[in-house]
């Protein structure tokens, strides 16, 4: 929309944003990943004025009525003669202004922590900022170095930097909680590499303990839940679980039982109690610096019944309505959160607090101040409900402008001159002399004007004007009521996929890849994903080892399979340091010599100049380098090469390093 307003970031609000991810690496061997992008932004739906009617405008009516006058001289009114009599003064009628719609919105660690005060609260860090009950204990590493109020450095090298800490290198390397804990539930978000018991979890360094990590005497590539009591141990693998890449862990330590969780999925159950109190750990047994342990958070579940988070005063800078409030939650089985507002016009009187639900109406009062608050529930020790975001509307009222609106004509009466009306001459009767008979003759009528008598009636006798009100249907003077902004909440653009970063953005020395759905990194000397249907022969040569097997690989779904060929690549690679990497399948149940590395430029390796991961001819994974006559083989039985597996050799003058998914 126009007026996205874009999260944590300075540039002004605007309907369009671009990104630009510069990437660098000091090692010609590594780069660096953009894996997802997500720009957030809040806005309000532009207002849509909206008419109105006013009610009807009484306006007078003059009805004439008639007073008959006797045939004299009467006063003949003539019609009214309409007059424009203004009101006194201008009438305030407001102009179509939509109001000035804006809100607040937090949703950060810093938006939060600013100035919101809370009892049992914690304002934490795993979402980029969210409000919580506070757990037993819980750490994001946000600082620079360990906590010591918190943890203890057990011995060994730690790093805590970026919102992480890593277990580096020591026999063992570990930090371990300062209090102990019985029964509890302990979460991490962690990552393992390939080494030997890299653990987390409780322990209390005396034969007890309750754990989540490796043991590459089993499987290298396994995760294990792991317990001990009384020199009785359980150890279950959790099936499906990639050590090698972060997982949010979780070990719910009950009174008969231990689950173990992996990404909010119950993975496996130990039916045992272990009652001993126990400090929260991190542990790297053979910690040799590139084998490092990392957490980016550590909690031990266990909320306190109830807690309350008060937000800072919302200063609008103006006396505003406060329309509604929005907010995004997470309130697992067991949890509760109730919001309340309060409002002041001067931020020091405040209305009562007033519940509100999540985008329903906000009843406080109008005023320039507003505060929120949210109270939590709960009846599960081991969860809390999650405040994510929360976005505050307001709209400021227009300031209406004084108009003079003229009324309709007002009729008055023009009283005229009277005017004479003269009277018909009135007979009378004159008697003559009696005639003999005496007979009485019939009068003889004589017309003797009399003078006309002029006979004013008063103006207004006559014509008296009734004002009487008939309402007009309204018309264009009503005045449309203010628009009214329907907030929308928070969203967001993400670009995560290779159809999303490969749109349109323009690439410069770096390149768009498909190893685990999308993402930009450095452009290699060399890459390909076999997203096509053709080997690229710009890239490529096929070749035939052993000279004599000419079936052509195979190009789909994202693949090269090989039945007895093989490539190898057009341009020779030479230098100090040469790294090869590749996710591949070595073999299956009926192959074996499966080559992938470097090699001579024939159409098979000399065998002066090797440096390979292979398939030996009982199908075990072996490490080959040759240099002349000097051969140095390793095989490793741990790894299952009918799987597949992300290979890197990074061969120097001196010295050749192999590894398996990441160790």
């Amino acid at each position: 929309p126009d007026q996205a307003h874009w999260a944590d970031i300075t540039s002004p609000q605007g309907r369009y944003l671009q990104y630009q991810a510069d990437l660098t690496s000091s090692d010609t061997g590594l780069t660096p990943l953009l894996e997802a992008v997500t720009a957030s932004y809040n806005v309000q739906i532009n207002p849509t004025p909206t008419n109105t009617p006013l009610p009807p405008t009484a306006t007078n009516t003059a009805t004439a009525t008639a007073t008959p006058l006797p045939p004299t001289a009467t006063n003949t009114p003539l019609p009214p003669t309409a007059t424009n009599t203004p009101l006194p003064g201008p009438t305030a009628t407001a102009t179509n202004t939509p109001p000035a719609s804006s809100s607040f919105y937090q949703t950060s660690l810093s938006e939060f922590n600013s100035c919101g005060i809370g009892t049992n609260i914690f304002v934490a860090n795993e979402f980029g900022g969210e409000v919580r009950l506070r757990a037993g204990l819980e750490d994001y590493f946000e600082g620079s170095s360990l906590d010591t109020s918190r943890w203890v450095n057990a011995g060994g090298s730690i790093s805590v930097s970026n919102g992480m800490v890593q277990v580096v290198s020591g026999s063992p390397a570990r930090i371990r909680s300062v209090n102990t804990y019985t029964q509890r539930t302990f979460e991490g978000r962690l990552r393992f590499t390939a080494a030997n018991q890299e653990l987390a979890g409780y322990s209390n360094f005396a034969g007890t303990w309750i754990v989540i990590g490796t043991r590459t005497d089993l499987n290298a590539n396994r995760v294990y839940g792991w317990s001990s009591s009384g020199g009785s141990e359980q150890i279950t693998e959790l099936t499906g679980i990639d050590p090698f890449v972060f997982h949010d862990y979780r070990i719910v330590w009950g009174t008969n039982s231990i689950e173990y969780w992996v990404d909010g999925v119950l993975v496996a159950t130990q039916n045992r109690t272990i009652s001993a109190a126990m400090n929260v750990h991190l542990t790297n047994w053979t910690g040799t610096g590139s084998n490092t342990l990392a957490a980016e958070w550590l909690r031990v579940a266990d909320y306190p019944a109830s807690g309350e988070f008060s937000s800072c005063t919302l200063d609008a800078g103006q006396s505003v309505s406060w329309t509604n409030v929005n907010w995004l939650s997470n309130a697992p089985s067991g949890t509760g959160l109730q919001a309340e507002v309060r409002s002041s016009s001067d931020g020091s009187s405040w209305s009562s607090w007033s519940g509100v639900s999540n985008g329903g109406a906000i009843g406080s009062p109008a005023g320039r101040y507003l505060q929120y608050r949210f109270n939590y529930s709960s009846s599960v020790s081991n969860q809390t409900a999650r405040l994510d975001e929360i976005q505050v509307n307001f709209v400021a009222g227009p300031t209406p402008t004084p108009t003079n609106t003229a009324l309709p004509p007002t009729a008055t009466n023009t009283p005229l001159p009277a005017t004479a009306t003269p009277v018909p001459p009135t007979a009378t009767n004159t008697p003559v002399g009696p005639t003999a008979t005496n007979t009485p003759l019939p009068p003889t009528p004589t017309n003797t004007p009399l003078p006309p008598t002029a006979t004013l009636l008063p103006p207004t006798a006559t014509n008296t004007a009734t004002a009487t009100a008939t309402p007009l249907p309204p018309t264009a003077t009503n005045t449309p009521l203010p628009a009214t902004a329907t907030p929308t909440g928070g969203s967001s653009l993400t670009h995560t996929s290779l159809t999303d970063f490969g749109s349109c953005g323009p690439l410069s020395g770096v390149s768009l890849t498909n190893m685990v759905d999308g993402e930009i990194r450095l452009a290699a000397a060399l890459e390909d994903y076999f997203n096509g249907t053709t080997v690229n022969s710009q890239l490529w040569t096929i070749a035939q080892p052993n000279g004599g097997y000419t079936v052509q690989p195979v190009v789909a779904n994202g693949l090269v399979t090989f039945d007895g060929g093989g490539l190898r690549s057009a341009q020779n690679f030479s230098g100090n340091v040469r790294v090869f990497e590749s996710r591949a399948r070595l073999g299956d149940p009926d192959t074996g010599f499966g080559d992938i590395g470097f090699g001579g430029n024939g159409s098979q390796p000399p065998a002066d100049t090797t440096r390979l991961f292979l398939t030996n001819s009982s199908r075990v994974l072996q490490t080959n380098t040759r240099d002349g006559s000097v051969i140095t083989r390793t095989n490793f039985s741990q790894f299952d090469v009918n799987q597949f597996h992300d290979y890197r050799i990074v061969a120097r003058q001196n010295q050749t390093e192999f590894y398996v998914d990441g160790a």
